[in-house]
């Protein structure tokens, strides 16, 4: 989550119903977005989404409708509010449990039609965003643990390269067509979800009991620091795995 654009839980629950209300026309929204980043030049907010500029936010707009834009921003704001009701669990072990309960709460039908929106096919594979998967990734700092479990080798689950340069993680879901219809793989995408969900809950089950969510709200400039570096670290040892795999395939072809 970015620390700069997270909510307190009661200003998260008030942007909430907010953004609810907002009922634009596609003409009145292009209007007010427009408006805005005459108004404000470069740091106009978006109307729905304060995470985004407003630049952004109509590029989103434009690729995905305003119905698509509305749902992100409440999805973003709902994660929000869940983290916050983490925080206010009064032990580490009551923190990991509510973070597990929150993420099985996403491996649902509804919201995973949703995501449709946003994913894209190539071949016989999805790409899928799964913002939340990686909100509790970054919170308690278990890339490590994640990546090099499901984000490697030919039975790949994740694919984490955009992770390193933009904080994009996608999931990965073979089908055995190639068509365009994710209602149609719904099925496949719901099995893939699944399973990571399972797994993640397990790596947070299984945490070293010095390993707590890092507090958004008042984390200091040294663990950010601390934080930038482990996950510079990751990257480069990540790229290196892959890569070494490469080499080690490319031997077997050779020998075989």
């Amino acid at each position: 989550m970015n620390h700069a654009n997270l909510y307190e839980k009661d200003a998260a629950i008030k942007r909430a119903e907010y953004v609810k209300e907002l009922n634009y026309t596609d003409k009145e929204y292009k209007k007010n977005i427009r408006k805005r980043m005459f108004k404000y030049k470069d740091n106009a907010k978006g109307l729905y989404n304060t995470r985004l500029t407003a630049e952004q936010e109509l590029v989103m707009y434009e690729s995905h409708g305003l119905d698509d834009l509305k749902w992100y921003a409440l999805d973003i704001l709902s994660q929000n509010i869940e983290y916050c009701e983490v925080l206010e669990c009064k032990t580490p072990k009551e923190q990991v449990a509510k973070a597990i309960e929150f993420l099985k709460d996403s491996c649902d039908e509804d919201y995973l039609k949703h995501l449709g929106e946003f994913s894209t096919k190539n071949g016989n594979t999805w790409y899928v965003p799964v913002d939340r998967m990686i909100n509790w990734i970054d919170c308690y700092m278990i890339q490590r643990e994640v990546f090099f479990k499901y984000a490697n080798g030919e039975d790949s689950l994740l694919y984490a390269p955009h992770y390193f340069t933009n904080n994009i993680l996608l999931m990965l879901v073979f089908t055995d067509n190639e068509e365009e219809d994710f209602e149609n793989d719904l099925d496949e995408v719901m099995n893939v979800y699944s399973t990571l969900v399972e797994g993640i809950a397990e790596i947070l089950e299984d945490m070293p009991e010095d390993r707590e969510i890092d507090d958004l709200f008042h984390i200091d400039d040294r663990k950010l620091k601390k934080n930038a570096k482990e996950i510079n670290k990751l990257a480069q040892d990540y790229l290196d795995f892959i890569g070494q795999q490469v080499d080690d395939e490319e031997d077997l072809e050779i020998d075989g």
